[in-house]
């Protein structure tokens, strides 16, 4: 039997405000799990999938995440911009 994270559900992301790279994502069928409160995590949208996301976010991790715990943790990361090329000196 499959649950409703397992077929392509959406998720709410909260982010932690003292770690602003730190999310929990919940599917939005399942309760958000206690320790998600006001005044340590802030709501920060909904995802679908991937490009919905803070780059980080996994739809194969957030489905066995949600499927084990009710709630998938992630680190969000930015991508590094290009590096210019050095000149000869």
């Amino acid at each position: 039997m499959s649950s409703p994270a397992d077929n392509g559900a959406s998720y709410n992301l909260f982010r932690r405000r003292c770690a602003p790279d730190l999310y929990c994502a919940v599917a939005q069928a399942h309760p958000v799990p206690g320790f998600i409160d006001g005044e340590s995590w802030e709501f920060a949208g909904a995802a679908q999938d991937e490009r919905d996301a803070p780059d980080g976010f996994q739809v194969r991790e957030a489905r066995l995440g949600t499927r084990l715990n009710g709630f998938y943790v992630f680190l969000a990361y930015r991508k590094a911009m290009p590096m210019r090329e050095r000149r000869a000196a």
